[in-house]
């Protein structure tokens, strides 16, 4: 009788343990092609087929949440409301901090794309004035006219005390005057029709003279590079033709944090298709993100305006996130490696990137 109890004991277990295993797998996702994506309510894309080889090896069933950005799927593989996370996702210190990745997978990296159809000339003029008075030459001009204020007051409190002094004593008549003649001295255009007198003021004038023309230059130069750095055209080859231009990012992306210390307007969207319609629609200048991504968009779409410019701006690594404590994960690198040292992985790559 034991022995019928303990065979019953055993199959049970074994009913429980295969049902665990073939129990819903819970994978996320955010829409990206051609990673994964839904076409005819039918999902695809590379890592749909390559989640597909892991799912076959770990014998598990998979249930698909979709997120409508990539924060939402963050939030919930941090919570444990799904067992991973697929999605073109790049491995970044910060998202280590909220959950785990697998090994890498693909080879990827952030790079610019833009529209040669841009019509910048209909926005000239407001682009010129945006691009010139930047929050950099404001501090520039405000400096230059302190400036000219304080040697305004020196040469002014001198010629106060000068008997033959051409200018007003009257303070305020006083320092206007001194402070157009300080200032068209350092713009080198004349003196005017008045000098300062007395050796000491002379002095100070001729310092100024040189001071004040090299701090003019400077303004001017500032000023000149900024506009040239821009172009005001559509002559972008890569980053730092953007700068003070309009970036579209999809937002949370690695994109995202890696513009946050560049001089450019981030427009982050919820999703890299609304970047991209918002590239062609002429509303951002430029977008940066993945090249993969970027490039399946260009063969996919004959004939669009649509290009990358300059070189990979970051190198980056794909992987699947992880909840932390998974159980999972040892199991799911073992099978992602196979993945890559299989033929499957070739084929997929072919199937998705080989687009010629």
């Amino acid at each position: 009788m034991r022995a019928i109890y303990k065979v019953i004991f055993i199959t049970f277990m074994f009913s429980t343990t295969l049902i665990a295993e073939t129990t819903a797998f819970k994978v996320g996702y955010s829409p990206i092609k051609p990673f994964i994506f839904e076409d005819n309510n039918t999902l695809q894309g590379f890592d749909y087929d390559m989640w597909q080889f892991i799912a076959n090896k770990i014998n598990v069933e998979t249930e698909f949440v979709a997120y409508n950005n990539l924060e939402e799927l963050f939030n919930a593989i941090e919570n444990n409301e799904v067992d991973a996370g697929i999605s073109a996702l790049s491995i970044t210190s910060d998202r280590e901090d909220r959950f785990n990745f697998s090994y890498s997978y693909f080879d990827a990296g952030l790079q610019v794309m833009t529209n040669y159809d841009s019509p910048n000339e209909e926005h000239s003029l407001n682009y010129f004035l945006y691009i010139l008075f930047t929050k950099n030459i404001f501090f520039i001009i405000g400096g230059f006219i302190l400036i000219l204020l304080v040697v305004s007051h020196i040469i002014w409190i001198m010629q106060y005390y000068q008997k033959d002094s051409e200018f007003p004593k009257e303070y305020y008549k006083g320092i206007k005057e001194v402070f157009w003649w300080t200032a068209s001295t350092a713009a080198t255009v004349g003196y005017g029709s008045k000098v300062p007198k007395g050796f000491l003021s002379r002095v100070i004038g001729f310092i100024w003279l040189f001071a004040g023309a090299v701090i003019f230059a400077y303004l001017i130069a500032h000023m000149t590079s900024n506009i040239t750095i821009q172009n005001l055209d559509t002559n972008i080859k890569g980053l730092p033709d953007l700068y003070y231009k309009k970036v579209g990012v999809e937002k949370d992306s690695s994109a995202d944090f890696y513009l946050d210390p560049y001089q450019v307007e981030e427009v982050k969207f919820n999703s890299i298709n609304d970047a991209l319609q918002a590239l062609h629609n002429n509303d951002v200048d430029g977008i940066v993100s993945d090249k993969p991504i970027l490039l399946y968009y260009i063969h996919v779409h004959k004939g669009t305006p649509l290009r990358l410019v300059g070189p990979i701006l970051k190198p980056e690594k794909y992987a699947i996130a992880i909840p932390h404590d998974s159980i999972y994960r040892e199991k799911i690198n073992k099978y992602l490696l196979k993945f890559r040292e299989s033929p499957k992985y070739a084929e997929t790559y072919d199937k998705w990137f080989d687009l010629d």
